[in-house]
């Protein structure tokens, strides 16, 4: 089995159906705040906010990201959902959004 390397594979590999959003935001604003939780060899990727953004608006452009809340955007393909994920960020540093506790818990099924 070869070793993966990069939290978008780590989390596509254990995910292979999908990872529903809210539980993309918890570990995406958990990895934001601590590595702790994550396997030793991801421990050593380089997870800077501006990576965890690229990473995460990858798995949801590439449709691993499950049930988006849904809203009445217009873009020049259509409508759609657009995923701010920078903005999970500033919503989590303005208190608008929190860590469940209870994550760490569950978070083995994602990563």
């Amino acid at each position: 089995m070869r070793k993966l390397t990069s939290l978008y594979e780590a989390i596509r590999s254990r995910n292979p159906h999908g990872l529903p959003y809210k539980e993309a935001v918890q570990l995406f604003l958990w990895t934001f705040c601590t590595t702790d939780f994550l396997p030793e060899n991801l421990k050593r990727e380089p997870l800077g906010k501006e990576r965890l953004i690229e990473i995460f608006e990858a798995l949801t452009a590439d449709g691993f990201v499950l049930q988006l809340p849904t809203a009445d955007i217009e873009t020049p393909h259509g409508s759609g959902v657009i995923v701010e994920w920078a903005g999970l960020i500033g919503a989590f540093l303005s208190e608008k959004i929190q860590l469940d506790e209870d994550f760490l818990e569950r978070v083995h099924k994602y990563i």
